[in-house]
């Protein structure tokens, strides 16, 4: 069968997520954050998450299933 409700855990933080079906999408109420100590961080995860996906502005990207991230450094020059 289909799973209803899954418990996982990312670098340390927990997650809960339940299956919507068709009717729920991903949108900007939820999104992902990366913190990268350098410019070479930001680039990788950028080019990464963008192949497939939207690049938006201010940090905020769409990855290829629709999750929204915020690819952010630690300090702005």
């Amino acid at each position: 069968g289909k799973v209803l409700m899954t418990t996982f855990e990312l670098d340390g933080v927990p997650f809960q997520a339940l299956n919507g079906g068709p009717y729920f999408k991903f949108n900007e109420a939820m999104s992902q954050s990366i913190d990268c100590k350098t410019q070479e961080e930001v680039d990788y995860f950028w080019e990464k998450l963008t192949e497939g996906g939207e690049p938006g502005q201010c940090s905020w990207l769409k990855d290829k299933f629709g999750v929204s991230w915020q690819v952010v450094p630690e300090q702005l020059p």
